[in-house]
């Protein structure tokens, strides 16, 4: 396996995305091999560390709210392939681990849940499961929530005017003509 300075910049942002190498881990590389080296070659008038440390650590922030966002997909996924015995359990308790979660524990407030579960390992169970429910904004439940909806579904909003306010930019402040209403614009 090469050096990490060997590998170049577009094998190193392949290996950030598929998550085989973290910015920080790749930063700290780069400076080990500028130290090593920068006293023979002298290519930096200026290096400021403490900046790319703060880039390098935000990207790895990110990338762990990212997953912390869906630890509770990570640890159900992970609880379900451990009731069937999968080897690929571990791949998700590293992941909530970088999230930031316990996994054991994260995992364990699941294993109820997921014992009581009836085991159908078809694809059409599979797709029930994780299907998610569809969303209709004209259904009647939902335009009580929603006051911007027409009165029944299908139904056309009732027209209202809306007042214009011309804006003279090359002026500042409002045009010299004043602000009319106008109506079906």
């Amino acid at each position: 396996m090469p050096a990490m300075h060997e590998i170049g910049a577009a094998e190193a942002a392949r290996r950030i995305r598929s998550g085989a190498l973290s910015p920080s881990n790749l930063l700290a590389a780069c400076l080990r091999r500028i130290d090593a080296v920068e006293s023979a070659v002298g290519a930096w008038a200026r290096l400021d560390r403490d900046a790319a440390a703060r880039v390098a650590v935000q990207r790895d922030i990110e990338a762990r709210e990212g997953l912390a966002d869906v630890s509770h997909l990570l640890a159900l996924l992970a609880a379900r392939l451990e009731e069937r015995e999968s080897a690929y359990a571990s791949c998700f308790r590293a992941l909530l681990q970088i999230a930031g979660a316990e996994p054991h524990q994260a995992v364990a407030d699941l294993r109820a849940q997921v014992a009581a579960e009836p085991r159908d390992d078809s694809l059409e169970a599979l797709d029930k499961i994780w299907e998610e429910e569809a969303v209709d904004f004209l259904q009647a439940e939902q335009q009580d929530r929603c006051s911007g909806l027409p009165s029944a579904p299908g139904k056309a909003r009732e027209e209202s005017a809306v007042p214009l306010h011309w804006v003279d930019f090359q002026h500042e402040g409002l045009a010299a003509a004043p602000a009319k209403e106008v109506g079906n614009v």
